[in-house]
């Protein structure tokens, strides 16, 4: 059986020159896959230039551009960065290095399938990724995959991936659907406990779903070194006040994936943080690069409006309307009620009188119109549009206790409540004050 190879979280399946970790799979260029191949066989030994030549061009003359594009390429593959890297480290007149954890076994996962499973297998993945319309064929494949060979792991993962598309719908129909996703998850690691991504999306289905917050923290260490599972964890540590944390764990996502650096991620956590100076400094850094990008704009209204600039803010919502397409009444509306009584009004009209609800960067009804009856000052219609979308189940409650955006409801008990049946902790000036108890009413329809 031809062996394979395990580099940090990536499994090297040379079948087809595919990389993979949980459900992330990257086809790789044969040269490049040879490559990486080269330096899993050496590692952690360095393997020289010359050497890289040898063996992967073999007779053909190349350049060193050849050898720094496969490089390049593999990096990013891996979501490596080459200041700090984790993956593959450049050794000055010497070669390359293998730094990360690299392990060869026998056989790959699909090995363990006969033909007629390993292809039933392989197209469930393909239908995981073809919508919803195909999701049912892609369950009942695995299913007869585990049914076949009950300690697969990677069938229950992916099955686990294909039930969880609509798991926010809260109904009592999905209940027992959100707790057989978790337990297909916890069979997973039962089976291999290495497998990182089984880690993220239990992490997320305790903390997005579950409310579990202490289980959640526990799974999303347990996948930190997955590149593409630091954004969310920060997104979490922000929920629970722990900014200093979500900071650090925001520059890894960053080194990962620099590119989002024009998606206003740092402008929010120092929001969130209620530094809005800081906040406004960042966002300020991608100007040249984002005049047109709505969240740009969505970043600088929420920051003018905690800096009371209204007019700035004001002139940005505008921008947000437009930019949405409201109709030219709305907009001279809109303006009017600014004229006339400031931010207050422009909120209270899109609070109790817009009739096309477009998206301002505020969410969607009922969460945006309790957003907007905040800025109205009509704090009974903020917390009945709060408490309608927690029963509608939407996960942006999470956020509810650290977005400054609701420091105006921080006093009322309802709020409280609310956050206390979220289990969330109370804003840090609130948990001296508070008057939560156990015999506040929970929420009912």
């Amino acid at each position: 059986m031809e062996s394979s190879w395990i580099v940090g979280n990536w499994h090297l399946d040379s079948a087809s020159n595919n990389i993979t970790s949980g459900p992330k799979k990257i086809h790789l260029e044969q040269k490049h896959f040879q490559l990486l191949v080269l330096l899993a066989q050496n590692a952690p030994d360095p393997v020289s230039k010359q050497e890289i030549f040898t063996q992967i061009w073999r007779d053909r003359i190349v350049s060193d551009d050849a050898l720094y594009v496969a490089i390049n390429a593999l990096r990013t593959s891996l979501g490596d960065n080459k200041k700090s890297p984790t993956y593959i480290k450049t050794l000055s007149g010497k070669g390359y290095q293998l730094i990360a954890n690299v392990r060869k076994f026998q056989a790959s996962y699909e090995d363990e399938l006969d033909d007629e499973l390993r292809e039933k297998y392989q197209r469930a993945r393909f239908l995981v990724e073809q919508g919803d319309t195909r999701r049912q064929e892609c369950i009942d494949l695995l299913h007869e995959v585990i049914c076949h060979q009950p300690n697969f792991a990677p069938a229950y993962l992916n099955l686990a991936n294909a039930m969880i598309f609509n798991i926010f719908s809260e109904s009592t129909e999905l209940t027992l659907e959100k707790k057989r996703v978790e337990k297909l998850l916890l069979r997973t690691l039962a089976i291999d406990s290495n497998e990182k991504s089984a880690h993220l999306m239990l992490a997320n289905l305790y903390f997005l779903v579950f409310k579990d917050h202490q289980k959640a923290h526990f799974h999303f260490q347990q996948a930190d070194s997955l590149p593409y599972s630091h954004y969310s964890f920060a997104q979490f540590l922000l929920t629970q006040f722990e900014f200093d944390e979500a900071f650090k764990v925001l520059q890894k996502h960053l080194q990962c994936y620099p590119s989002d650096y024009s998606k206003e991620s740092v402008a929010w956590f120092y929001c969130m943080q209620r530094d809005y100076e800081k906040s406004h400094r960042e966002i300020e850094k991608i100007r040249e690069f984002a005049e047109e990008n709505m969240y740009y704009h969505v970043s600088l209204q929420a920051i003018y409006e905690q800096r009371c600039e209204h007019d700035k803010s004001f002139e940005e919502l505008y921008w947000l309307m437009r930019h949405a397409g409201y109709e030219e009444y709305s907009l001279r509306t809109i303006r009017e009620k600014y004229n006339a009584s400031g931010l207050k009004g422009a909120y209270l009209w899109l609070a109790t009188k817009d009739t096309q609800h477009l998206s301002l960067g505020q969410y969607l009804p009922p969460l945006s119109t309790a957003r907007y009856a905040i800025g109205a000052n009509e704090i009974g219609l903020a917390l009945d549009c709060l408490e309608q979308a927690e029963f509608l189940y939407r996960p942006e409650l999470l956020w509810l206790g650290v977005d400054p955006k609701y420091i105006p409801l921080h006093n009322e008990p309802r709020y409280q409540a609310i956050l206390k049946r979220l289990n969330l902790p109370l804003p840090p000036v609130l948990k001296k004050t508070s008057a939560i108890t156990k015999d506040l009413p929970l929420f009912t329809t």
